[in-house]
């Protein structure tokens, strides 16, 4: 079985709808424990409830300190969907940047831990799970 698998993004254009149509089944069979989404938001999770049998575990959204999408969370928890952070320490020139933000190095001076370990101590405390990528061969 596969443990979770994810839409990676609203395309209803290309079929959203059937799509997850077909994970539904194989998650009625078992042979997937778990169906999610990745980068929808809203308008996109209302849009695929709207005729959804089995509501997703999990959308897993581009989210850290200085990046992050209140309306969507908002929405996800008021239908028991899990936030999962991509990106919780940020994307280069693109999300913010955590290590340089003068905020949250006060934070980490007062408690003596890096910047990078408050932005995932605040994914967690705000009850979402993260994961990470990495194009390293290390």
């Amino acid at each position: 079985y596969i443990d979770l698998l994810l839409i990676h993004s609203p395309r209803p254009s290309s079929g959203c709808k059937s799509t997850w149509e077909v994970l539904e089944e194989y998650h009625a069979k078992g042979v997937l424990k778990a169906i999610g989404v990745s980068n929808f938001n809203t308008r996109d999770l209302t849009s695929l409830l709207s005729s959804a049998k089995v509501v997703p575990a999990v959308n897993q959204i581009e989210h850290n300190v200085l990046h992050h999408d209140d309306e969507t969370i908002s929405f996800c928890k008021a239908h028991n969907i899990t936030i999962e952070a991509y990106s919780p320490l940020g994307r280069s020139n693109h999300s913010g940047d955590i290590p340089g933000n003068q905020e949250i190095q006060a934070i980490a001076a007062k408690h003596k831990v890096s910047t990078y370990q408050v932005a995932l101590k605040w994914i967690l405390q705000h009850g979402h799970i993260l994961t990470f990528q990495s194009s390293s061969k290390a």
